[in-house]
């Protein structure tokens, strides 16, 4: 009998004992990373574990680890949060490796490019990051006075000069350190 066959029977079984004994047949461990695997189904687009219920006859998904950490912890998941993996893989749903966060923090965590660019505490040129413009951006003082410096000049340079500056540096009119 094959591996497939036994975990269908497994599975069948559990059916008559509640949805909560077949949710955890759907998990699987990974000794190296301690990450307990959901193999159920997947999420093709964010990779999460998907779990679906029939409360009132209309089907209900809901995300494995969000339901895992729940039934862990006890503790219904505020509103407005979310659950960051801390472990980094997104089937897992090990509660130890689950926390509840705000979407901000979940994203500044992670490796998205926002995320990297926030982690940043200097600029380019390697100076410290020291003021915010009206935007809202972090900028470097030291290499905006230096922009300004290098626009000023320019505008009080004859045409050729200007070309001949421009071809020196062709960053002159960026504004860049």
């Amino acid at each position: 009998m094959s591996a497939g066959t036994d975990a269908m029977k497994k599975w069948w079984a559990a059916k008559d004992g509640g949805w909560l004994e077949r949710f955890w047949l759907n998990a699987e461990p990974e000794p190296n990373s301690g990450c307990l695997l959901w193999i159920g189904p997947i999420n093709i687009v964010s990779g999460y574990g998907q779990v679906v219920f029939y409360p009132h006859g209309k089907p209900v998904m809901e995300y494995a680890h969000r339901v895992a950490y729940e039934l862990a912890t006890g503790e219904q998941i505020p509103h407005g949060y979310e659950i960051d993996h801390l472990c980094r893989v997104r089937p897992c749903i090990n509660s130890r490796h689950l926390e509840v966060v705000t979407h901000k923090e979940n994203t500044l965590r992670g490796n998205s490019m926002g995320a990297v660019h926030a982690r940043k505490t200097t600029c380019p040129a390697g100076h410290p990051y020291d003021y915010q413009d009206s935007g809202g951006s972090r900028r470097c003082r030291q290499c905006r006075r230096a922009g300004d410096r290098r626009r000023r000049r320019l505008v009080t340079l004859t045409e050729s000069d200007w070309l001949k500056c421009l071809a020196d540096d062709p960053r002159a009119l960026r504004g860049s350190a």
